[in-house]
């Protein structure tokens, strides 16, 4: 037989329960340990690299490519450069 006693279903509840208590406050603590290292984390970065809005050149060239020639054309050109000799 073993030397351990017998537990009642209440006495197991009340144990659950004190262990469900201990595994909330653990995650309330771990919670808040991971917001305040992420904002310690951004405001790193921040000041690493700070924000900065996109221009509307940048916008521009996002929405719609370069303005100017299309890189088929550079790479067209270029090779004509090549097949010429003068490159």
């Amino acid at each position: 037989m073993t030397s351990e006693p017998i537990r009642s279903e209440g006495d197991e509840l009340n144990a659950l329960r004190k262990e469900n208590a201990l595994l909330h406050e653990r995650l309330a603590k771990a919670k808040f340990e991971a917001e305040l290292y992420r904002r310690t984390v951004y405001k790193i970065y921040n000041e690493i690299n700070p924000y900065e809005p996109l221009t509307a050149d940048e916008i521009h060239e996002m929405l719609h490519g370069p303005r100017g020639r299309s890189p088929l054309q550079v790479l067209e050109d270029f090779e004509k450069k090549l097949v010429r000799g003068s490159v």
